[in-house]
């Protein structure tokens, strides 16, 4: 697997399934990304299952609530790409953006 994609999230559920899809609809497709879920108390969790729908390149890892940097190193720790890339939960990959950095 040639990226991985982690995700920090804490209560974003306003924003974090457009993230999902902006990585969702990449032309390059050897990646996984990782959700790791900071203990939100929304229905961030829900609404990142619901963007997956069922594409197996994405999982989700939960852990209480700690910090960003906590969650960015579970989803490090769980990582299996030769390349990681960190994305917030509010941010958008234009189309070819794992294309032009493989």
């Amino acid at each position: 697997m040639r990226f991985s994609v982690i995700i920090p999230t804490y209560n974003a559920e306003a924003y974090v399934a457009e993230c999902i899809e902006s990585i969702k609809t990449q032309s390059f497709d050897d990646f996984e990304c990782i959700i790791a879920d900071d203990g939100s108390t929304d229905s961030s969790v829900s609404k990142c299952r619901e963007a997956f729908d069922g594409d197996i390149r994405f999982r989700m890892l939960k852990q209480k609530h700690s910090c960003p940097a906590s969650a960015r190193n579970l989803g490090l720790d769980n990582a299996q790409g030769d390349y990681v890339l960190f994305v917030d939960s509010d941010d958008l990959l234009v189309p070819e953006a794992l294309e032009k950095i493989s």
